[in-house]
């Protein structure tokens, strides 16, 4: 990194010349090489949260005072260490502002398939209970997963199971596979593809490996709850669990 100064013709220099970037850090001007590459795959995944964060930022634009004051207000309540129960925004460094927090609840709230909110939710709401299911710790499944999932309690805003998913040795973090709607009444999801590498694999194709899936209920209101158990599934397909046939003759032991 280097600096440069400016004389009576030239005030500030900003942007890029050829290789060169000129910019400012504190209110000191300073002069860098540009980067050969920048990296921005745009996935099929990303594209719709990049898209989602940039709406939202020019959203806040169009929130009058009063507005902007509780959301800053909201961002107080944010934990710098801890994940913070209950709201969209799980870690910031430092402070979190009252824009962050607008965004981040609104572009969880998005992902989810609810709509965006223009107040927060303060005082003393509780945070909506975890999806009830009968899905097991651990379990087998081949070309789909099948389970029911089921709001346990009443709660007085629209509720969403947001369900996640990846492949146990996958690279990077889970996806959502599911938003499935929340009632009383147990209403059944089937899944049958997980994402892998930017792309999405039907179960059916996987050879003998295992997935990984949890859940959480995102509710209109703008909270959510902590987050359930990780769900560990083993996909069989082709050769059979050798743990099946212990115990069973084997003819080619006595060739």
């Amino acid at each position: 990194m280097a600096r440069f100064t400016t004389n009576g013709l030239i005030h500030s220099i900003r942007g890029k010349l050829g290789n060169i970037v000129f910019y400012y850090w504190k209110g000191i001007p300073n002069v860098r090489k540009a980067p050969k590459r920048v990296k921005n795959p745009r996935t099929k995944n990303q594209v719709p949260i990049m898209s989602s964060f940039s709406d939202f930022s020019k959203c806040w634009q169009y929130l009058n005072s009063a507005e902007r004051a509780l959301w800053e207000e909201y961002a107080k309540g944010f934990s710098r260490k801890k994940p913070m129960s209950g709201k969209m925004i799980l870690h910031q460094k430092g402070r979190v502002t009252g824009k962050n927090a607008f965004i981040g609840t609104n572009v969880t709230l998005k992902i989810s398939g609810l709509k965006p909110i223009k107040i927060p939710p303060l005082g003393n709401v509780p945070n909506p209970p975890l999806p009830a299911t009968d899905l097991k710790s651990s379990s087998q499944c081949s070309s789909y997963i099948r389970f029911k999932v089921r709001l346990p309690e009443p709660y007085p805003y629209k509720c969403v199971a947001q369900i996640r998913i990846k492949l146990f040795k996958g690279k990077g973090s889970s996806r959502i596979a599911r938003n499935e709607e929340l009632s009383d009444s147990p209403s059944e999801v089937i899944i049958d593809k997980v994402q892998y590498q930017r792309k999405s694999l039907p179960l059916r194709e996987i050879k003998n490996s295992k997935v990984q899936l949890y859940m959480r209920t995102v509710a209109q209101n703008g909270k959510f709850s902590m987050l359930s158990q990780i769900y560990t599934l083993e996909i069989r397909n082709g050769e059979q669990p050798t743990h099946l046939f212990k115990g069973f003759y084997d003819p080619k032991k006595d060739g």
